[in-house]
């Protein structure tokens, strides 16, 4: 009888609230596709178990024995300090002669100069790289270069509070085997001052953009050196910059 009565009042419960719950479900569907992505939802979980549960897991299981970082006279700071975007020489380009690193013309005071450059970029028809839909969240990114810095932004992060922010990140079809492979700029961003900072203190070692690429669909997000040509991504540093009136 307990049970026939138990059954009857989870029907009823279910007839009164299940057009509800209905809702409800549709809702949440339609907020991870339109709003998380379902493509996102591997990193936002993963930066969820490591940030907010400390469950840690396998991007950051290791992080700690990530080397310690180069000494300032390495030849591999001294490179970065040549090739850098806030280097003077803005025409500088990574592994492959092709490939360039991305650049605020703005910075370029010679007209004639600015002008063979502005030639330059139009010559790459950026206009045809594709945004890419599946490409990792800050902290994803973040992890990736730590890992190729061989623990130099690691110890940027624990000492200085710097933190990595993602542009706009492109399609790269240089997989070179990876399931997926994009192109993107970077930025050191200081909570405590609310912006982008250009270097960390010390050495210069990030460079203004990268790859990264996945091995396979879902898979952790590793980070490479720029294989494609990109804009500079205005758009990013206005976002993390601090406004005229915050400086005074």
């Amino acid at each position: 009888m307990n049970n026939h009565v138990q059954k009857k009042a989870a029907a009823s419960w279910l007839n009164k609230h299940g057009r509800s719950l209905l809702v409800v479900f549709i809702l949440m569907l339609l907020f991870l596709h339109f709003v998380v992505g379902f493509h996102h939802i591997p990193t936002h979980w993963e930066s969820f178990r490591i940030n907010v549960l400390n469950l840690g897991g396998e991007e950051f299981s290791d992080l700690d024995d990530v080397p310690q970082a180069r000494d300032e006279n390495d030849n591999a700071d001294s490179v970065w300090a040549e090739h850098s975007a806030s280097a003077q020489d803005f025409t500088a380009a990574v592994d492959a002669p092709e490939v360039r690193y991305p650049f605020d013309i703005n910075k370029i005071t010679d007209p004639e100069r600015k002008a063979k450059e502005l030639k330059a970029i139009q010559a790459q028809h950026f206009e045809q790289l594709e945004i890419a839909d599946d490409y990792p969240i800050d902290e994803n990114a973040q992890s990736g270069l730590i890992r190729l810095t061989e623990g130099l932004l690691l110890d940027v992060i624990r000492e200085q509070g710097l933190t990595i922010r993602l542009g706009t990140c492109y399609n790269n079809p240089q997989t070179d085997g990876n399931y997926r492979c994009i192109s993107c700029m970077v930025l050191l961003y200081d909570d405590t001052i609310n912006r982008y900072q250009e270097a960390p203190e010390g050495i210069n070692f990030m460079k203004p953009a990268y790859d990264f690429c996945r091995p396979s669909e879902g898979a952790l997000w590793q980070a490479r050196d720029l294989t494609m040509s990109i804009p500079y991504d205005y758009a990013l540093f206005k976002r993390y910059s601090v406004k005229d009136k915050e400086r005074l």
